[in-house]
């Protein structure tokens, strides 16, 4: 059995805005360094779910998930980068940046 091959699935509630990160190959510290735009409402929550590609058929491809709800994008909004805790061993750093009303550049980025 070897490292994990691990992705990131980013989707905002409630619409049809999805996006899948590059795979890291045989890692327990992935880092994506990927951008994404998304166009939220003021209700609009994010998803952030990571998968082992190696096993996706299975039920052990899912690692763990956080759902950023839409208080926490604006204070994402504010302070510009956050740590989120994906499992008792697992962070992501986020960075968000608003461009216009409803426009946010979202970054899955290296820790």
């Amino acid at each position: 059995m070897g490292l994990p091959d691990p992705f990131a699935r980013i989707l905002v509630e409630g619409t049809t805005q999805e996006y899948t990160t590059e795979i890291c190959k045989a890692s327990l510290d992935p880092r994506w360094n990927s951008h994404y735009d998304l166009f939220l409402g003021k209700n609009d929550n994010i998803i952030i779910s990571i998968y082992n590609h190696r096993k996706l058929h299975k039920r052990q491809a899912f690692l763990g998930c956080v759902r950023i709800v839409a208080s926490g994008i604006q204070l994402l909004r504010d302070t510009g980068c956050k740590y989120l805790l994906v499992s008792l061993i697992g962070k992501i750093l986020l960075h968000l940046r608003q461009q216009g009303t409803s426009k946010v550049s979202f970054g899955v980025c290296d820790m």
